[in-house]
């Protein structure tokens, strides 16, 4: 059995993503993952997409289907209750 603290929270696989209308992707195959008990800190340099990761993990900003896991579910099927919970429990 997996303990609380190990379990998968966040599951990134092979994010490509980039804002509309922009020359190129802001991440492309881009992975992670994060667990619960893990402390993570987001930093660079301004226009790396330390912002946009947030908003995209928060369900702000959509990806396509089987980018974004949250505990084991696509986080692009969540409706619009389902995102308000996950952005309350975050």
């Amino acid at each position: 059995m997996v303990s609380q603290e190990h379990k998968l929270l966040f599951d990134i696989r092979n994010l490509t993503w980039g804002y509309p209308h922009s020359p190129s992707m802001l991440f492309y195959q881009t992975n992670l993952s994060v667990y619960s008990g893990d402390f993570l800190i987001v930093q660079g340099k301004s226009g790396v997409g330390k912002s946009t990761l947030i908003k995209l993990l928060m369900g702000q900003y959509r990806v396509a289907p089987k980018m974004i896991w949250y505990k084991h579910e696509d986080l692009a099927r969540f409706d619009v209750v389902e995102i308000q919970t996950l952005r309350r429990k975050l």
